[in-house]
């Protein structure tokens, strides 16, 4: 596939068969960075459908991301803003999918705006991003949040990444009637002010590889079910 540099200072390859282009780098680009429609390339519209994986990765200029009104972007890939200065994101009315690990070490992200007509994405009160087949799956929290965070009730899963370098939030409590089942990779990792998590309910069976990695304050964790699956690195260096 052919790439091309946008103004913006964005790369886009472009695919001749559908006449469709995906953003996958982003080196240069700097400040508040919109993705246009489409790519215009030798007299032919490339339309632009996805962020590819990792394609805004180290970018430590970028403050914002947005969309044009009309956008086609369906997916957002994985680790895709890892490690950038990304603060703030407006997803487009267009957006399907967001990968599972779309917000992997974004310890800057704060803000999130939806547009009105996504269905199958809410973003609550300001503070958390949910989703799943009955919004049951907690997605993003902003990294900005402090003190204790009441998990909604009807969650299932704490998901990648979900409080990722979520500096000031130090404790976890959970609605009435409690349903979660699992703590996803990643999911408190760099949560250096969480010092302990207690009662976590019966319903959780598994906690995922290095889901309190780096939660150098965690001292202490209380399960009450009897089966709970924790998986490599669980507690990697909560000293």
């Amino acid at each position: 596939m052919a790439q091309v540099h946008l103004d913006n200072s964005l790369i886009a390859t472009l695919d001749e068969s559908n006449l469709t282009a995906q953003i996958v780098e982003s080196p240069d680009a700097k400040g508040d960075v919109v993705v246009p429609k489409a790519v215009q390339h030798q007299s032919k519209q490339y339309i632009i459908t996805s962020i590819e994986d990792c394609a805004f990765v180290d970018n430590t200029n970028i403050k914002s991301l947005s969309f044009a009104a009309d956008s086609a972007v369906r997916r957002i890939g994985g680790s895709v803003f890892m490690s950038s200065s990304i603060s703030s994101i407006k997803l487009p009315p267009s957006i399907e999918e967001l990968a599972v690990d779309w917000c992997y070490l974004t310890r800057e992200l704060v803000h999130l705006e939806l547009p009105s007509n996504i269905k199958h994405l809410k973003y609550v009160d300001g503070n958390y991003l949910i989703g799943g087949d009955q919004f049951d799956t907690l997605l993003f929290v902003r990294r900005n949040f402090e003190g204790k965070f009441v998990v909604p009730s009807g969650i299932k899963k704490i998901g990648n990444s979900a409080f990722y370098g979520c500096t000031k939030l130090t404790s976890v409590s959970y609605a009435s009637p409690c349903v979660i089942e699992k703590f996803d990779m990643y999911a408190f990792c760099e949560c250096s002010s969480l010092t302990s998590i207690q009662d976590v309910p019966p319903t959780l069976t598994e906690v995922d590889n290095q889901c309190f990695m780096d939660a150098t304050s965690l001292s202490d964790i209380k399960f009450l079910g009897e089966n709970v699956v924790l998986g490599d690195n669980s507690f990697y260096q909560c000293y």
